[in-house]
């Protein structure tokens, strides 16, 4: 699935839009049958796998800037991945995120024995995929550390659970 970063780029307003329906091209030629944000309970996740499969796949896209979409908009999105996973009655969906910033991302969480971070909470599982579209100049010999943004898991609890008290 590569993505070209002008996809994004070249137009930022619909840039997360964009990468979304590059992935769900790509995702409809690997044969996965899906909808595109069907309507739940709480809103609208990206994408749903059809009702044929015994588990629904269910993933939430977003960019990745460190600035307009930071650090609160990544942890946002992990509570509607959560709320997609209680609408949708699933112990897990996926959090697709698309860096376009010369900044890592990192959240602090652990993974699973295939090496993939994963939040869970409440019985319901989100595994979080990043996926560095930047075009770094330079080798990695001579770009030094890059700028790292950090969220520790404490901050996505909180987030979650502030979120649901505020729905209650």
């Amino acid at each position: 699935c590569a993505l070209p970063i002008s996809l994004y780029q070249s137009d930022t307003g619909r840039g997360e839009k964009n990468v979304k329906q590059h992935m769900f091209e790509f995702l409809f030629d690997q044969g996965l049958p899906f909808h595109v944000e069907p309507v739940s309970a709480s809103g609208e996740p990206d994408v749903v796998s059809l009702h044929d499969s015994q588990h629904h796949f269910i993933g939430e896209v977003k960019i990745f800037d460190s600035e307009n979409r930071g650090k609160s908009y990544i942890k946002k999105a992990f509570y509607q991945a959560y709320r997609y996973c209680l609408d949708y009655n699933e112990p897990l969906a996926y959090l697709i995120v698309f860096n376009v910033s010369t900044k890592q991302l990192r959240v602090e969480l652990p993974s699973d024995p295939d090496g993939v971070p994963r939040f869970e909470y409440n019985h319901k599982t989100i595994f979080l995929i990043v996926i560095d579209v930047h075009e770094h100049a330079g080798t990695a010999s001579t770009l030094g550390m890059a700028d790292t943004v950090t969220i520790p898991a404490a901050e996505l609890i909180h987030e979650v659970e502030e979120a649901t008290q505020t729905r209650s």
